[in-house]
């Protein structure tokens, strides 16, 4: 079964250019804000990342980032795209965890394989020793 990731953007050529590069190794749900985000996100417990873009609702898309990450239940990994300065970004998240800030233009590939990594399962193993 293949990993989920919840793609919020209120850009929609630019939300199926993302689902285009990842579907082929990710279930992707598309959201065209965060209000959406949000309701996808209680109804499907089972999302294992959120793309979000802070460009087109910015305040809504901290909002949400915040409630996210405060929340005990619905918390994910959270990958932010954005054109916004970097420095200014970090600053703006620098209280909470945002796992990795992309900015805009990006390298497609680079992303896919930043969320290979968060997504990518843990071995753990156990040996027993006498």
């Amino acid at each position: 079964m293949k990993r989920s990731i919840l793609s919020i953007n209120g850009n929609k050529p630019f939300n199926y250019i993302l689902k285009t590069v990842l579907s082929d190794k990710y279930a992707v749900s598309l959201a065209a804000n965060p209000v959406s985000g949000l309701r996808l996100l209680k109804e499907n417990k089972n999302l294992d990342l959120i793309l979000i873009d802070t460009d087109v609702f910015q305040a809504d898309a901290i909002d949400f980032i915040l409630h996210v990450k405060t929340s005990s239940i619905l918390d994910k990994p959270i990958i932010v795209l954005s054109s916004a300065d970097m420095t200014l970004l970090q600053s703006r998240f620098s209280k909470i965890r945002i796992e990795e800030i992309f900015n805009k233009p990006f390298n497609p590939v680079i992303l896919l394989q930043q969320i290979d990594k968060l997504l990518m399962p843990v071995d753990i193993t156990f040996s027993i020793r006498p």
